[in-house]
């Protein structure tokens, strides 16, 4: 006597056979690449973006940002320009769930002020992060418009827990979200009014 599955039941248990074989298999990798179109031409969005001021207003989360040097002491504010090779503390500054702020030390391994920052996630001490996802990092990239600039961010990395597994393989577009890192439509709605800091001779 042959049993049969009703195929709704078929649909369903193979669903959960390819979710299960997602979530507990290997790490997967992604790249999500998003895109939007700034008001703001190159050098104005540049200009905006080397000031690591004006950073927490495009990043997701309440957070702080300081361009840190090697012992780790934040930069005067006067010195707080974005820089290749440099290092970025950033914090979260909504501490009610955590028994103290998180921060994460973030690398600036490439910068070409006018069309390509990329960025580094290079220490997550309460593993916040990378808990479920490793080797994150970020490119922004600029090109310029006859009316503003298309603004193109990559996020690349691993997903390594079973949740952000399923996310990378099913909706890897919405692993951005899940993250404290570059926030492309706070990017894109930037207006020329944000301060700007002359770059130290000593840093150039």
């Amino acid at each position: 006597m042959r049993l049969l599955i009703p195929l709704g039941v078929s649909i369903s248990l193979i669903c959960a056979y390819f979710g299960v074989s997602t979530a507990y298999g290997p790490n997967r990798s992604f790249a999500v690449i998003e895109e939007a179109e700034s008001s703001l031409n190159v050098t104005q969005l540049a200009q905006a973006t080397e000031a690591v001021v004006n950073w927490p207003q495009w990043f997701s989360g309440n957070v702080a940002i300081r361009m840190i040097d090697f012992r780790g002491e934040a930069y005067p504010d006067r010195d707080q320009t974005l820089a290749a090779g440099g290092w970025l503390r950033i914090t979260w500054l909504d501490p009610s769930k955590f028994t103290a702020p998180p921060s994460w030390l973030v690398e600036v391994p490439h910068y070409d002020k006018l069309y390509h920052l990329k960025i580094r996630l290079a220490e997550d001490k309460l593993l916040i992060l990378t808990q479920k996802y490793s080797q994150l990092n970020w490119a922004i990239e600029f090109k310029e418009l006859p009316n503003g600039t298309k603004i193109r961010i990559t996020t690349q990395g691993q997903a390594i827990h079973p949740k952000s597994r399923l996310l990378a393989r099913f909706a890897p577009w919405m692993i951005p979200g899940q993250l404290i890192g570059p926030n492309l439509n706070k990017l894109a709605a930037l207006k020329n009014t944000l301060p700007v800091i002359s770059v130290p001779q000593s840093r150039r």
